[in-house]
């Protein structure tokens, strides 16, 4: 089906013709796929069958870009909040996921990543021991300050939630956010405790239990990243590329 996408516009003097490949409109999945698409001016003004759109919009300055069979047009997307950002940083550090993208299933697990990431080559010049994803452990709980110094007492340790709105840090990660019982909430964020409570000296918020949410847990992942190492090492096979 073809469509006039901006009827206003004077038709024959399309700046550039898409054909040849695969034209995805994300719109109405029932239609059958349109074989041209035109622009002018940096707008889409058709949409379908390419007769038509030569027909209709192909002038003497029209450039004719034909797709390769394995190509394919696409919507542009404006994403006013995407993490493409962790899916480079995912595929750095220790893999937490679950299946059928790691084989993380429980806090056991999540640790032994954690302690292999720490013996890799960026991992070592590394000043945390990062992973991402600890959603689904069997245990149905967030791994704790406790379980994360169980990876090191040495290094300060982050397991980062697939939302990136939620972490776990180990003791020395609490100490190096200086995080303490002491420490009230900051605006926008919570400090998970094991106890809540008030003495005459003044409010006690409670001991952290390593896990950080929102503006409290964004501070670890800033000093994580900062602090990661990702030289290439020279016998790396991205050497050979560059």
């Amino acid at each position: 089906m073809s469509q006039e996408i901006s009827p206003g516009t004077r038709s024959g003097d399309a700046d550039i013709i898409f054909s040849g490949g695969s034209i995805v409109t994300v719109t109405d999945a029932k239609s059958a796929a349109p074989e041209a698409v035109a622009v002018k001016d940096g707008r889409i003004v058709f949409v379908g069958n390419l007769s038509q759109a030569r027909a209709k919009w192909q002038g003497p300055d029209t450039r004719l870009h034909d797709l390769l069979p394995d190509q394919a047009l696409l919507p542009g997307f404006i994403d006013a909040h995407g993490h493409i950002t962790g899916t480079g940083l995912q595929a750095t550090i220790a893999n937490l996921l679950a299946a059928p993208d790691g084989d993380v299933t429980d806090i056991a697990s999540l640790q032994d990543k954690l302690r292999a990431f720490a013996e890799s080559e960026v991992g070592k010049r590394s000043d945390w021991i990062i992973g991402y994803d600890d959603s689904m452990l069997t245990e149905g709980k967030h791994p704790t300050r406790h379980d994360l110094d169980v990876v090191s007492t040495e290094k300060p340790v982050l397991a980062i939630h697939q939302s990136f709105h939620l972490g776990a840090v180990n003791s020395l990660g609490l100490e190096r956010l200086k995080y303490t019982a002491t420490t009230p909430d900051p605006k926008g964020g919570v400090i998970r405790r094991k106890l809540e409570r008030v003495t005459e000296s003044g409010p006690v918020y409670g001991e952290p239990n390593g896990v950080l949410e929102e503006t409290a847990f964004n501070p670890a992942a800033d000093l994580a990243v900062a602090g990661m190492d990702l030289r290439v090492p020279i016998n790396h096979p991205a050497r050979s590329a560059v």
